[in-house]
């Protein structure tokens, strides 16, 4: 079997090997003088901070004496490694185990060249398994937990999909979806989630009526007298179903939580509904799955694929599709314009061209010069939404937390200009649902969003409220954050809390405002008019979330500066220093590429079939050449096993 692997290593090193030389040959006069000045300023600046030659050189003795805590320290970090590694992807690359472990070394005092060493070593005990190969020859890695939990997923999704459950009349299915006005292909949706089988998947497009769907659905297994539960990733979304369904929701977590607990809930008699079910990942979809077949429950998986992915490892709902077929339901009908839903419809089969064409002939993609520029256009579209439609929702979007909070103090400074917010603002360390630490200033009148679940206050992550009065506690100033008392409304009804009561392990509030929302956090809502703050990193995922929210109409605002940036990094290395004039046909030719890609996650038992299959071709190839004897018998050796077949057996894949 040809080592194609080998070829394709060596000629993306002699690519790198090329790339280099010509690099290094246009700044190697620049490097020398630069060298000898950075040497200078650093040795100035460590003087200066009390770190001679002399010390630095003994400090490094000292840490030579003591290097057992430091290996204890490294052994203990690259014990968790394997875990942390595959808590957002299943399967990763060279390139990011080799991250993992430097980043295992920080702070250790030992060499940078045992990273090598302990990926290596990593390899050897099995702890990392790799499992292929990317298109230029790059390792794949994965761990035994991960693959072990893949498979495990679809065998149960198997047993489920074997299993005879308790089917719902199919006359009385069809009299329900009737009353209901349900389409041709929400109804045959619904024949299939009540069937006989004990498990089912309603895939559809955003905006398709799912939750017209589940109706009939949920009325049906609930007068036959089964206990119906939701789950969905959201605990807005599981609130949703709860408000829309009259079921018993929580958000998936906290279900699987209960079960780690040893508190099961199913059981023979339960149908579990699972909304947003796209977003669950190999370990999520596992933990439900093994409670549905533990109980002989019955469950119900509605998502779509073309959403956004699992923020977890492993697509949870792709490995479940690789034993159960799924009711499409793709028609949509959320947005009230016939262009809109094919816009929609283009954006998630990966047409982005034709979805930008449609939105920029109904002038409603809007190019900006720079960022602020770009939150400037946005503000005059939300402005003009609420003074031309005063009664209608409407939502503002964006990719990252970042343009979240800069368009959010830009709508609390048109509130203010207005009057609504009053009194001082009080700022408040905060965490970002990424994790990240910000800080947020509140004042009367703000609409803020609780990002954590607080059943003391009755509020969910994505709970919005209304601030109502700031208080100071004792002698505090209402600067203190620490010292104040909030009052808000929420629904109608009052709470009261200090920033401490919702705060994490290191005193940051789950507190954010409620002006603006992120791509994620807005899946599964629905408004009258949204404005999307739009850049190239949109994939085509996020779009067609992002332009399916609103009902009327939703605007796009681009910040075009990025778009330009992107393109000139593209050029030509001995181009690199001249100016781009970048044409707006270029620009829309490369937003359209960006906003098709699929990223899509990839489960190890996608990599390893791509393994075996171009195996299998391999080793066809080489028995038709046998056969019809083009090549010399006797110079012919049987196919070699690749490294990764090896590995697959070794390790019982």
């Amino acid at each position: 079997m040809p080592d194609s692997t080998a070829t394709n290593a060596a000629s993306y090193t002699t690519r790198w090997d090329t790339i280099s030389a010509v690099a290094k040959a246009t700044r190697h006069a620049k490097l020398e003088q630069a060298s000898t000045d950075r040497e200078a300023i650093w040795r100035d600046a460590a003087e200066r901070n009390g770190l001679g030659i002399e010390q630095f050189g003994a400090s490094l003795i000292h840490d030579a004496t003591s290097r057992e805590p430091a290996e204890n320290l490294l052994a203990e970090r690259l014990s968790a490694l394997p875990r942390e590694l595959t808590e957002h992807d299943s399967v990763v690359d060279r390139r990011e185990l080799v991250r993992a472990v430097n980043a295992a070394l920080v702070g250790t005092g030992l060499s940078a060249v045992r990273a090598e060493i302990e990926v290596d070593r990593l390899l050897e005990a099995g702890a990392i398994v790799e499992i292929g190969h990317d298109s230029i020859g790059q390792a794949r890695y994965s761990t035994p937990e991960m693959i072990e939990i893949e498979r495990n997923v679809v065998a149960l999704s198997n047993e489920l999909a074997s299993r005879d459950w308790a089917a719902i009349s199919k006359d009385d299915v069809a009299a329900r979806s009737h009353r209901r006005g349900l389409s041709a292909e929400q109804s045959e949706a619904v024949l299939a989630a009540t069937g006989v089988e004990a498990i089912a998947i309603v895939e559809g497009a955003p905006g398709s009526g799912k939750t017209m769907t589940l109706a009939p659905i949920v009325d049906a297994y609930r007068d036959a007298g089964y206990r119906v539960v939701g789950a969905a990733t959201a605990w807005r979304v599981a609130r949703s179903l709860q408000d829309d369904l009259k079921i018993e929701a929580r958000a998936t977590a906290s279900w699987i939580e209960g079960l780690n607990r040893g508190r099961q809930f199913l059981d023979p008699r339960s149908v579990l509904v699972v909304d947003e079910a796209g977003l669950l990942s190999a370990r999520e979809m596992h933990a439900i799955l093994t409670e549905t077949h533990r109980a002989d429950a019955k469950i119900i998986l509605v998502g779509d694929r073309k959403q956004l992915q699992a923020i977890g490892a492993g697509p949870g709902l792709d490995l479940v599709m690789r034993s159960v077929n799924a009711a499409r339901v793709d028609t949509i009908v959320r947005q009230r314009e016939e262009w809109a839903r094919d816009a929609v419809a283009a954006f998630g089969a990966g047409d982005a061209e034709t979805g930008i064409v449609a939105f920029s002939s109904r002038d409603l993609l809007h190019e900006a010069v720079s960022h602020k520029a770009a939150l400037t256009r946005l503000m005059r579209d939300w402005r003009e939404a609420r003074a031309n439609y005063p009664d209608q929702s409407y939502l503002l979007i964006a990719r990252t937390n970042a343009q979240v909070g800069d368009i959010s103090r830009a709508v609390r400074a048109e509130l203010k200009a207005e009057g609504r917010l009053k009194g001082p603002d009080v700022s408040i360390d905060a965490v970002t649902p990424s994790g990240h630490s910000h800080q947020i200033q509140i004042a009367v009148g703000d609409d803020i969003r609780f990002l954590h679940r607080d059943d003391r206050l009755g509020v969910v992550n994505g709970t919005v409220a209304r601030v109502t009065a700031i208080r100071e506690q004792g002698h505090s100033t209402p600067e203190a954050a620490s010292d104040i008392r909030i009052e808000a409304k929420v629904d109608g009804r009052r709470i009261e809390f200090t920033p401490r009561d919702i705060c994490d392990g290191q005193g940051r509030a789950h507190l954010g405002w409620a002006y603006a929302s992120t791509v994620y956090g807005c899946q599964g809502m629905t408004v009258d008019r949204a404005v999307v703050l739009l850049d190239a990193n949109y994939d085509r995922h996020a779009i067609h979330v992002a332009a399916s929210r609103a009902r009327e109409q939703t605007s796009l605002v681009m910040d075009r500066s990025a778009i330009d940036k992107l393109i000139a990094t593209n050029q030509p290395l001995d181009q690199a220093h001249l100016p781009v004039a970048v044409t707006d046909a270029e620009r829309r030719t490369l937003l359209a590429e960006r906003l098709s890609r699929s990223t899509a996650k990839t489960s190890t038992i996608a990599v390893i079939e791509a393994v075996q299959k171009d195996a299998h071709q391999h080793d066809r190839i080489a028995l038709g050449v046998w056969e019809t004897g083009q090549v010399d018998q006797n110079s012919s050796k049987p196919a070699r096993r690749s490294r990764v077949q090896s590995r697959e057996l070794d390790h019982g894949l």
